[in-house]
């Protein structure tokens, strides 16, 4: 009796042994596939950030090449504006050189002294060559700021944009002191030489008048 409970206590205990074997086998493996899955959790983490990372730095990108294109449509369309402008007012200036030149050889025609309008309006010439010329100036500097990478050269970008800005008061400048000078010089000149012209002409009808009373005398 005593022997078989001593087998059995010893089965007992074999099997007990083998099952906390077992146990602690299945623990580590536990721990092992845990640890697995932390490391595999961590790596999928530092995907992530690195992918919104990405995302970002795509979204930056995005936005200032729309922020370039933006600004390189802007100052085209500014150069197309002031070009079309610069066309506008050579063709205006133009026009008006040639009808002060026109209105010259009228009055000289008729025998009276346009000297001062002749001197007056080759200076009106010089002013209109340097408003020309500025605006000129002021379009090429504009054209220049495309020489430059928008986000690259940034600095140099708004420095040429800077020089060509400070053109443009020269040239709204010359244009109003041509206005001025015409209107204040030039304009005053042909309305005095056309008074002479009229005052000439009126001598003649009163002389023609005088004319025709003596004849009629004469018949009497």
């Amino acid at each position: 009796m005593n022997k078989k409970l001593l087998i059995v206590a010893v089965l007992c205990a074999s099997v007990g042994f083998a099952g906390l074997a077992l146990a602690d086998n299945d623990t580590k493996k536990t721990k092992e596939e845990r640890k697995e899955e932390v490391k595999q959790k961590i790596e999928e983490k530092k995907e992530k950030i690195e992918k919104k990372k990405e995302e970002r730095v795509e979204k930056r990108e995005e936005k200032r090449e729309k922020r370039c294109d933006n600004i390189e449509k802007r100052i085209q369309t500014r150069i197309n504006r002031y070009e079309n402008n610069h066309s506008r007012h050579v063709k205006i200036l133009d026009k008006l050189e040639a009808r002060l030149s026109k209105v010259t050889t009228f009055f000289e025609g008729k025998e009276l002294d346009a000297s001062q309008l002749k001197i007056d309006t080759a200076i009106l010439s010089t002013m209109i060559d340097d408003v020309v010329v500025t605006h000129k100036i002021f379009i090429d500097k504009l054209k220049e700021t495309k020489n430059y990478v928008c986000g690259e050269s940034e600095g140099d970008f708004k420095s040429q944009l800077g020089e060509a800005r400070k053109v443009l008061p020269e040239v709204k400048r010359g244009i109003e002191e041509i206005r001025t000078f015409y209107k204040d010089t030039i304009r005053p000149e042909i309305l005095d030489l056309r008074a002479q012209l009229e005052d000439e002409d009126d001598d003649n009808d009163d002389d023609d008048d005088n004319d025709d009373d003596d004849d009629d005398e004469k018949g009497e």
